[in-house]
């Protein structure tokens, strides 16, 4: 018979829903960030670079997680055998950007075609702007408080994951040569750290480029600092270029060149070209596709 489904209530420990499968998961961490008390808010970005590994999986080492495959990537395979399930797959997809689109009226996620005004371009628009993704606003939220407040956490990213050219550039202690976008986040630790992770007002303060002249010395661990949204959107940017991010995207069609497209539609065609086969034209567009287009359409002028 089918499996037994989880469903969050009050009380439910996000630890205990992040070990669901991806559909009741998905549905569990919707619930738990549009509920949360101050206590639980403590907790969702203690435990984020978690919830962003079971979005994503990007830790394929991860154990203990039912979502350590990634959602996005469950979510993509049961578009095809032997795990299809379009049900299910639109039932995630879905959950998914109740969590994380930037505006869930935007042209991205209502299918509007693209050039149609989105209103205000910035993260404090009016009441215009649509319904923002629970998580998604949580996060904005957080990045945009006071540094170093409670509310206000930071997290650790591997600079291993940058570029090559801005990681020969810190190796060799050129600090100067990192774009502006990755020195001004920059700061070298003394030893290694096994895995991102939250990170403490006091850590926070001493983070700047000053330190990581001597990274080319091998006796210091260079990070990235980032808040609780940057933090996030790196990881995203980092899933198509994982294996089975990249596997998912390989069956979008992707428009011709010099297609006349701008702005975010010509920005996603390039990313999902970079491991685009054969086009599939009936597919419908992408989960990832439909949130980087989101964010480009919320943050950028359309």
């Amino acid at each position: 018979g089918a499996s037994k489904r989880h469903t969050y209530t009050t009380g439910t420990r996000l630890e205990e829903l992040l070990r669901w499968p991806a559909a009741d998961g998905a549905e569990g961490l919707l619930a738990y960030v549009r509920k949360m008390d101050w206590e639980d808010r403590e907790t969702l970005f203690k435990s984020l670079p978690q919830i962003a590994n079971v979005i994503l999986g990007l830790d394929t080492a991860a154990t203990g997680l039912a979502g350590g495959r990634g959602w996005l990537n469950e979510q993509a395979e049961l578009l095809h055998e032997p795990n299809r399930n379009p049900r299910l797959a639109a039932q995630l997809h879905a959950t998914l950007l109740e969590l994380l689109a930037a505006r869930l009226d935007s042209p991205a996620v209502k299918g509007i075609p693209r050039g149609t005004p989105l209103g205000a371009t910035t993260p404090t628009g009016g009441a215009d702007d649509g319904r923002m993704g629970a998580l998604f606003e949580r996060l904005l939220e957080a990045s945009a408080s006071g540094n170093g407040s409670a509310t206000s956490p930071h997290y650790s990213f591997f600079a291993k994951h940058l570029p090559q050219f801005t990681r020969l550039a810190i190796a060799n202690g050129r600090v100067d040569l990192v774009p502006p976008i990755f020195r001004h986040r920059l700061q070298a630790a003394p030893i290694q750290a096994p895995v991102s992770r939250a990170i403490s007002a006091g850590e926070t303060a001493a983070a700047g480029a000053g330190p990581v002249a001597g990274a080319a010395a091998g006796v210091q661990t260079v990070w990235l600092i980032l808040p609780a949204w940057d933090y996030f959107l790196f990881c995203l940017c980092l899933w198509p270029l994982s294996e089975r991010g990249g596997r998912a995207l390989e069956d979008h069609a992707v428009a011709a060149a010099g297609g006349g497209q701008h702005g975010a539609a010509a920005a996603v065609s390039s990313v999902v070209s970079l491991h685009h086969r054969a086009a599939i034209p009936s597919r419908p567009p992408a989960l990832y596709l439909t949130l980087l287009r989101s964010y480009l359409h919320f943050f950028l002028p359309p």
